[in-house]
């Protein structure tokens, strides 16, 4: 999900998810000894362009 908006001669974006929500238990093909991803991750990310 994200949101831009401009202010003041700069514009801003603001981006939030979530990553494997059910906290499902995977590997993808390229991970090291199939040893299993991280649980259920939130993050929010800002963002600054002049």
């Amino acid at each position: 999900m994200g949101y831009n908006g401009q202010a003041k001669g700069f514009r801003w974006q603001l981006n939030a998810g979530v990553e494997n929500i059910f906290d499902a238990y995977y590997c993808e093909h390229l991970d090291w000894g199939n040893i299993a991803r991280q649980g259920r991750n939130f993050y929010l990310q800002p963002g600054i362009g002049f």
